[in-house]
This record gives structure tokens, sequence and C-alpha cells, in this order.
């Protein structure tokens, strides 16, 4: 069930992090640093993931029972995100902390280029796009703002 977001950001490597390559896990991290003022309320998914790392990705990106990947803190997902080296795909989902996902595997969220927001109730979706840039989905101005300000430092 996809719809389209208000705001869509798109961050290169050269125009917004001062580095030639894109989709670097530090990349990600500043970009996620850049919301810790209101992550509070939050939790975050990851799926579709694939890239570079020194570890396997599953050792920084655990899966729960439910086969889910999933972070209640931002820290701890900022922290996982700067042991990847880069990544090819990626959706970083930040959902309210209150809210159950439910869907399942075959609704998962994919790589897809301005597709919009995948999940229903998401605040913002997050994409690495083969390892050229990141795609940030979201309706509410406020949380574009402050990645564009934190990384604009």
């Amino acid at each position: 069930m996809i719809s389209k977001a208000k705001y869509t950001l798109r961050l290169y490597g050269n125009e917004h992090f001062n580095d030639e390559l894109s989709c670097l896990g530090w990349q990600l991290a500043k970009l996620l640093e850049g919301l810790k003022t209101v992550s509070e309320d939050y939790k975050w998914y990851v799926f579709d993931l694939y890239g570079t790392s020194e570890g396997g990705f599953n050792q920084y990106f655990l899966t729960n029972s439910n086969g889910l990947c999933e972070f209640f803190s931002i820290d701890t997902l900022i922290k996982s995100s700067k042991k990847i080296i880069q990544y090819e795909t990626g959706v970083f989902v930040m959902f309210p902390k209150q809210a159950q996902l439910v869907m399942s595997f075959d609704e998962y969220p994919r790589t897809e280029e301005e597709e919009g927001m995948q999940i229903p109730k998401s605040i913002i979706e997050i994409r690495a796009f083969d390892f050229s840039y990141f795609e940030v989905y979201c309706n509410d101005e406020k949380f574009i703002k402050l990645i564009l300000d934190y990384i604009k430092k």
C-alpha cells in the first residue's frame, strides 16, 4: 500500500556529504543523527539490506523472531550503520513506538526509486539506491529540515 510522500529528499555524497562516494555507512549515520532530538517516540525497521561491510550485515542488523530487523533506539541504529562500508540497497523506516507493524513477508518494503511511503503509519522512509544516493520520504517538513540542517554542519 504505497502512498505519495509530501516531501522527497535525494542526498548525494558529493553534494551533501563532501565525499565522492554515496550511500556510505557514516553518511547514513550522519543523516540519522539529525533526527536524534525527535527520536524517543519512534523505533526503526530495516528492510532489503545489501551492500559491503567488514563483517556480515546480520551481525549488525539482527532480525527478531518475526523476521524483522527492529531497532528501539536510534543510537543503536547509528552505531550499526557506522559499521557498514557502503549500502547498495536498504529501506530504513521510522515508525511510532506504540504502533504495531503488521505485514507479511511479501509486503516488506523494497528499494524502489520514487516509490513514496511503502508502510502505512511510517514517519520517514530512507532508501539507499545502488551505491548512488539516499532518498528520504516524509510527510512532515520538520523532519526534512532537521536532516538538512544537521548534514550542513
